[in-house]
C-alpha cells in the first residue's frame, strides 16, 4: 500500500489554479464527470449487441481515444494511430457503408478536434451522425431513426430488458 498516494478522485481541487504564465484561473469545485457518456453508450451498445446477432446487418466497435488523456500512454498510442476527434462508434453496416456515431449527452457539444475529424470523414463520403441524448431512452430512440435513415429498418424496436431472445421485426 502506497502512503501518500489518492486516487484523482479522492484529491481536492483548488479553488485558484496558477498558470504557467502567472495567471490565475477559478477552478469550480464541483466534481465533473468525464464519462457522462457512458450513461447513453453503454445501453446502446447493448441494443447494437442485440441487432448484430439477430439480423447480422451491422456490426460495431469502440475505438479507444480516451486514452490519449493519460500522459503516460499517450505516446504509445498515438505511435499505434489512434487519434483525437474520433466518433464513439463507427458502425459497418451492409453495403460497404459505415456510420460514424459521435455521442453527447445532454446538450453537450463537439470538440473542435471532433468537428475537425467528422468534416474529414464528410469530405470522404463517409456517414456522420451525432446523437445527442438527454437519457439512454431518447439516445435508443435516435440509433433507430438513424438506422432507419440509412437502409436498415427491418427491426423496429428492441427494448433494453429484452434478454436477447428476440428482435421485433416489422410487418
Amino acid at each position: 500500500m502506497r502512503t501518500g498516494y489518492k486516487h484523482p478522485s479522492k484529491r481536492k481541487v483548488p479553488a485558484v489554479v496558477q498558470g504557467t504564465g502567472g495567471e490565475e484561473y477559478t477552478v469550480s469545485k464541483k466534481k465533473i464527470s468525464r464519462h457522462e457518456e457512458n450513461k447513453i453508450q453503454r445501453p446502446l451498445v447493448k441494443v447494437l449487441e442485440k441487432i448484430e446477432a439477430y439480423t447480422g446487418m451491422l456490426t460495431f466497435f469502440h475505438v479507444p481515444n480516451q486514452l490519449l488523456r493519460r500522459s503516460d500512454l499517450r505516446k504509445i498510442f498515438h505511435g499505434l494511430g489512434v487519434r483525437a476527434g474520433v466518433p464513439d462508434l463507427p458502425i459497418p453496416i451492409s453495403g460497404g457503408r459505415t456510420i460514424w456515431l459521435e455521442l453527447k449527452y445532454n446538450g453537450n457539444k463537439t470538440s473542435d478536434k471532433q468537428d475537425e475529424f467528422l468534416d474529414r470523414l464528410r469530405k470522404l463520403g463517409h456517414i456522420v451522425e451525432v446523437i445527442d441524448a438527454k437519457d439512454s431512452l431518447d439516445a435508443q430512440n435516435q440509433l433507430f431513426e438513424i438506422l432507419a435513415r440509412h437502409g436498415l429498418n427491418d427491426f423496429r424496436y428492441v427494448h433494453p430488458n429484452d434478454r436477447g431472445d428476440h428482435v421485433r421485426t416489422s410487418e
